[in-house]
C-alpha cells in the first residue's frame, strides 16, 4: 500500500505541478506601462516605450492621433499646448487632427510631469522598436483617441471645435489596421477606446488570422446636475469627478459584444457611491472578459487593488511598481 500510495503521487507530480504553475501564473496580475510609463519618461514617447520594452510588464499602452496628412503619431491629448508640449506661459495650440505631420515631428516638447523634453514619436517608430526588441511576449496596449463624452465635456477644449479634432471612426480604423499589417503584427494588440461605436468598427477591421483584442475604457455617463454638490464637498472639479457609471448595463454590453478586456477608472471603483454597484455586476459574477482598472500610480492604490480581485494593474509608475512587489 505504502509502496502503491508513493508510485501514484509520483506519477501525478508533473500533474500537480502543472496545476499549480497555472494558479501561480493566474494569480499573477499583468502588469501595463500606462502612457509609456507616464511619470518615469515623458508620456507617449519612445524613450518611454523602450524603457517599457526591458521592464518584466506584459503590456505597454499609449494613445494615437492621426495627422491632417493621416500620419498616426503618440499623444494622450488632442491639442497639444502648455499642458503637454509648450512653455507653461505659452498660448500656442497645435490641433494635431489639423496639423501636417513633418510640423509636429519637428517640435521640442517639455514635458511638465517629468521635467524631461521629448519628441512626438510616430506609430511607426514605436512599432519598428517593438519588433526589434524580441519582446513579442508584451501586449501593446493601443488607445485609439477619437471625438467621446471626455473631449466633449473637457473645459480645456471649450472654445475649441471638437467636432474637427477627430477623423471618422471607419478612416481611423482603416490607417490603423493599415499600419500593423505593413508591420506585419498579427497579435499581442489591445485597441482601447472610450467608444464604443469605434470598438464594433475596430471589431468588423479585423480578420481571421488577427488575434487582436478589444477593451472598453469607461467612465461612465457625464452627470454635473446629479454630482455637482459631491465635486464641491471633496474640492474637485466637476469634470474630473461628475462621472456616474451603469455598471449593470455595461457589464451587458460588454459581454453582448465579445469584448476582451474592461478598463474602469479606479477612483470610481473606491467611491463609497459606486464600489457596491460594481462589485455587484462585475466582481460577484464569473465574467467573459479581464478587468484592467486605471490608473493605480501609489503603493496605497497597489495595495488595496491587490485585496481585489482584478486582472491586472495600469500604471504610470510600472519600475516604481516593479519595486514595490519585489519588496513585498
Amino acid at each position: 500500500m505504502r509502496y502503491l500510495m508513493a508510485f501514484n503521487i509520483r506519477s501525478l507530480a508533473p500533474t500537480l505541478a502543472l496545476a499549480f504553475a497555472c494558479v501561480c501564473a493566474q494569480a499573477q496580475p499583468v502588469l501595463t506601462s500606462h502612457k509609456t510609463a507616464g511619470l518615469e519618461y515623458p508620456e507617449n514617447s519612445l524613450p518611454g516605450f523602450e524603457h517599457s520594452l526591458t521592464l518584466d510588464v506584459q503590456a505597454i499602452e499609449f494613445d494615437i492621433h492621426v495627422t491632417q496628412d493621416k500620419e498616426i503619431v503618440l499623444s494622450h491629448d488632442p491639442v497639444l499646448d502648455n499642458e503637454n508640449c509648450f512653455e507653461k506661459d505659452s498660448s500656442r495650440k497645435i490641433i494635431i487632427a489639423q496639423a501636417l505631420a513633418a510640423d509636429i515631428l519637428a517640435l521640442q516638447c517639455f514635458n511638465h510631469k517629468v521635467a524631461m523634453p521629448y519628441r512626438v514619436p510616430t506609430l511607426d517608430d514605436v512599432l519598428t522598436a517593438y519588433k526589434r526588441s524580441n519582446r513579442s511576449d508584451i501586449e501593446l496596449n493601443i488607445e485609439v483617441k477619437v471625438l467621446d463624452k471626455l473631449i466633449e465635456n473637457a473645459p480645456r477644449y471649450a472654445s475649441l471645435d471638437s467636432a474637427a479634432m477627430h477623423l471618422q471612426h471607419e478612416e481611423v480604423s482603416k490607417l490603423l489596421y493599415g499600419k500593423l499589417r505593413e508591420h506585419q503584427i498579427e497579435k499581442r494588440i489591445l485597441f482601447s477606446t472610450f467608444s464604443r461605436d469605434l470598438l464594433k468598427v475596430l471589431q468588423n477591421e479585423r480578420t481571421a488570422n488577427e488575434l487582436f483584442r478589444f477593451g472598453l475604457l469607461f467612465k461612465g455617463e457625464y452627470a454635473p446636475k446629479r454630482l455637482k454638490l459631491l465635486s464641491l464637498m471633496i474640492g474637485q472639479h466637476c469634470y474630473d469627478t461628475c462621472w456616474w457609471p451603469n455598471w449593470k448595463e455595461t457589464q451587458q454590453w460588454m459581454t453582448r459584444n465579445d469584448i476582451d478586456v474592461f478598463i474602469p477608472n479606479w477612483p470610481q471603483l473606491s467611491n463609497v457611491l459606486f464600489h457596491r454597484g460594481f462589485k455587484k455586476h462585475f466582481q460577484r459574477q464569473t465574467q467573459s472578459f479581464e478587468i484592467y482598472p486605471w490608473t493605480l500610480n501609489s503603493e496605497e492604490e497597489w495595495h488595496n487593488a491587490s485585496e481585489l480581485t482584478f486582472d491586472g494593474i495600469i500604471t504610470d509608475r510600472p519600475s516604481a511598481y516593479l519595486d514595490w512587489a519585489r519588496a513585498r
